[in-house]
This record gives C-alpha cells, structure tokens and sequence, in this order.
C-alpha cells in the first residue's frame, strides 16, 4: 500500500496540473475574445478599404475625344467632338509571376467628354501615370471618324486632388478620318 502523504501528494499534483491546463484554456479563450472585440467587422473592413458602397477615394481619368475630318476634298479639317465612344483605361499591376492589364470602360458625352472611375484596387497603383493607357476601343457607327487598334494614349497627368479625390487628364485624343484625310491633302497638293 501507498503512504497515505504519497496519495496526497499526487492526487495534489494532479489536482494543480489540472487547474493550471483549465486556467490556460480559460486565458486563451479570454484573449481571443479580446482579440475578437479590438478586430473590425468583414462591413467595416470593407468599408475602410473604399470597396464598399461608400467609397473613401475616388480616381478619376477624364478626356476629350475629337475627330479631325475633311468634310469636302479641298476644304480644311473640320474637328468635332465625338459623341458615344467608348473609351477604355487599362492600368498594368505587378503581380509575382505576370503582368495584367486591369481595364476599365467608359463612353463619351456629346460634348465628346469621359470620365473614367477606376476600380478601388488600383487606387494605391504606385506610378499610376507610367502604369495606365488610354484607349479608343469603339467609335459610333455615324462617326466619318474610326478608331485605329493600336492607338494607345499614354500622357496621363495629375491636374487635380483633394477631398479624397484624384483626376488625371489624358488630355484631348485627335482621331482621323484617313479616307477623307487622304483625298483633302491629295486635292490640296493638286493645287499646289
């Protein structure tokens, strides 16, 4: 038989191994709830990083998109904005292994007008100037103006920022009507 101060000893030793395993998994359960209590809910996360329904930034790029077309063989030019095109902005992002275009569409006004809101997660785009093209991706059908595929308009620049806001100017895009282009400077060279 066991020594009676023997049991006693280890049943004591259980006794504070127990205590000590209950207390741990209480401290724990306790820091994570006060961990839980200090973290901001899935709605405000989204809200703060501006994907939400109430953004905190915007990002603008605006334009104007203006054809230059002869309207007569002889005549000069005539430049007139372009109505109900719609433009693309395609912003380049650095992944690990690829490099992405992200695009963004808008359509001009019948002043020939854009304004693109770039999505949140290009907001934070380092060199958004360098990382960001402009692009005519369809004219209207009335247009005597057409859009060239590989015309990419890279001169953005900062014009304005505050109140959470930034535009950049792609400034004013010329499109040409190269048929009717071509017969004006031929009747002109004619004269000459």
């Amino acid at each position: 038989m066991m020594p009676k101060t023997h049991g006693f000893l280890l049943g004591a030793s259980i006794l504070v191994a127990s205590s000590l395993f209950l207390s741990s998994r209480l401290c724990a359960s306790a820091l994570t709830s006060e961990e839980i209590s200090m973290q901001l809910t899935r709605a405000e996360l989204v809200r703060l990083a501006g994907y939400g329904e109430e953004r905190i930034s915007s990002v603008l790029v605006a334009g104007t998109l203006l054809c230059d077309a002869c309207l007569r063989p002889g005549s000069d030019p005539v430049t007139f904005p372009v109505p109900g095109a719609r433009i693309g902005v395609g912003c380049r992002t650095n992944e690990e292994s690829t490099r992405k275009t992200n695009w963004t569409c808008g359509t001009t006004d019948e002043f020939g007008e854009f304004m693109v809101d770039l999505p949140s997660h290009l907001h934070a785009a380092p060199w958004l100037e360098e990382s960001c093209m402009v692009r005519v991706l369809l004219m209207p059908k009335e247009c005597l103006c057409r859009s060239n595929p590989g015309m990419v308009f890279r001169d953005l620049k900062l014009s304005s920022g505050g109140n959470n806001i930034r535009v950049y100017s792609a400034g004013t895009l010329r499109c040409r009507s190269e048929a009717v282009s071509e017969q004006c400077s031929q009747e002109r060279e004619d004269e000459a």
